[in-house]
């Protein structure tokens, strides 16, 4: 399993957040808090109201399609104390395989953009043959079977919009965030940038690696750029 990384061509980026999108990071880490606990009060609504709400299986479709996009804000925000813990648990686990491969941070940036984007996307292309309106409907006109449904119908109308705004949202604060690096508003320091001379370790193996031929590791003046014999135009 790999979680997948890059930015499509654009500029690509390493390393953590830095100090000066402190406010940003805390920002995506609300966003991504909503899009943990949003869906489980659809489930609970499902389960109180399905007939309006969709049931549990309508409620599992809808994770499935939030499960990619939890999983990259994962990576996104290890650096946090909290959502670290569920790195490493990745990290050790399913995701065992993927160490070393995606380094998380702000190499996850723009898919973070790109997957809640599309996500968005396609839940408002759904919206209307969906059950939302329907429970709106519900909730708005009544009346309710019981007391369980109308609590059931507006925790879910409310849990599922608070969801997608939180994918919405978190797609901009990311955006903002992957602009401003990308445009140079950030201090630059040796790891922050992968395109800024390669990645940190390729880097150090470089400066480290031994020099052949002593002396400054310049060009040597006995250098001859041609060399070799050859045959003149017009000689046989």
């Amino acid at each position: 399993m790999v979680i997948p990384i890059g930015g499509g061509g654009l500029p690509a980026m390493a390393g953590p957040f830095p100090a000066e999108l402190d406010h940003r990071f805390r920002q995506l880490k609300l966003c991504f808090y909503a899009m943990v606990f949003g869906p489980m009060g659809m489930l609970v609504g499902s389960i109180l109201a399905p007939d309006v709400c969709g049931g549990v299986g309508n409620w599992i479709m809808t994770v499935l399609n939030l499960l990619l996009n939890v999983l990259i804000g994962i990576f996104l925000l290890r650096q946090d104390a909290q959502i670290g813990k569920a790195y490493n648990c990745l990290m050790t686990t399913i995701c065992s395989r993927c160490d070393g491969q995606c380094q998380g941070d702000t190499q996850c940036l723009f898919p973070w953009i790109f997957c809640n984007i599309l996500t968005v996307f396609f839940f408002l292309i759904s919206l209307f043959r969906s059950n939302l309106f329907g429970s709106l409907s519900v909730l708005v006109h009544g009346p309710w079977e019981t007391a369980l449904t109308g609590f059931a119908i507006p925790l879910n109308f409310v849990c599922t919009w608070v969801t997608y705004l939180a994918q919405g949202v978190g797609a901009w604060v990311g955006y903002q965030s992957y602009k401003h690096i990308r445009d140079g508003g950030v201090t630059v320091t040796q790891g922050e940038w992968a395109g800024s001379g390669g990645y940190p370790a390729a880097r150090d193996r470089a400066l480290e690696a031994p020099r052949q031929g002593g002396g400054t590791g310049g060009v040597s003046s006995n250098f001859q750029a041609f060399q070799g014999a050859g045959t003149r135009l017009g000689e046989r």
